[in-house]
């Protein structure tokens, strides 16, 4: 039987990720190499929790599956072979393989990511046309420009090519909207060769619309990000 576990399912940041394997009445512990946060780690499964917060899970899930799968191996053999390995040997036999990576079949993209996040999104309100439409088009339309699936890491490059392939993108585009739960509106538009920006307040006023300039938007941000860290 092979286990994986937490060295400390307590700690506030990442703990070593550890291998057990039990093997004739023999109890072999062998670090992964890896290590995780306790709020990222699924006992039950004994693998990283695949989320958009942490993106490093397939690569861990990848390890164990490899690590997994050649301990299995070698426990065949040793079955096969009638052969009663002490735990050092096994330790040691298995620091030796040439460990083939293994793809993981559950691994997440980019956009199966998306799609968790609209289903969240529509449990608490149903219109989710600015997410799944909006920017999904935009999100796509890029991805086709580039010729490459997205991934989280080409995203957060600030250097890479996803960055500059956004930016010239987006000089085409002419206006950007948001919409809230409650119907309150946020955007701006190309008028006269410059970006004006707006608030509604009102969903059914339109007489509600607020124009704000560069300077007010910073302002605008300031206070919502005051007001967040308040509401935690």
């Amino acid at each position: 039987m092979i286990k994986f576990y937490l060295r400390d399912k307590k700690s506030k940041t990442t703990t070593s990720i550890l291998m057990t394997v039990f093997y004739d009445n023999n109890r072999v512990k062998i670090s992964t190499n890896c290590s995780v946060s306790p709020k990222y780690w699924q006992e039950k499964k004994q693998r990283a929790k695949q989320t958009l917060e942490f993106e490093g899970a397939n690569e861990i899930n990848d390890k164990l599956d490899e690590l997994e799968s050649v301990m299995e191996s070698l426990l065949k053999k040793y079955r096969d072979e009638n052969y009663f390995p002490t735990p050092s040997v096994i330790k040691s036999q298995l620091l030796k393989q040439n460990f083939v990576p293994i793809k993981s079949k559950n691994a997440k993209t980019i956009w199966d990511h998306f799609e968790d996040f609209i289903e969240d999104k529509r449990k608490l309100n149903p219109d989710v046309r600015d997410y799944n439409n909006s920017l999904k088009k935009h999100l796509t339309k890029v991805e086709s420009i580039m010729g490459n699936p997205l991934s989280f890491a080409m995203i957060s490059n600030e250097n890479g090519d996803f960055n500059q392939e956004w930016m010239n993108y987006l000089s085409f585009v002419t206006e950007v909207s948001f919409k809230s739960r409650g119907g309150f509106e946020a955007g701006c538009f190309v008028s006269k060769e410059a970006w004006s920006s707006y608030l509604k307040l009102e969903k059914y006023d339109g007489k509600s619309y607020v124009w704000i300039d560069k300077d007010d938007l910073t302002t605008f941000y300031d206070l919502l990000s005051q007001a967040i860290v308040k509401m935690q």
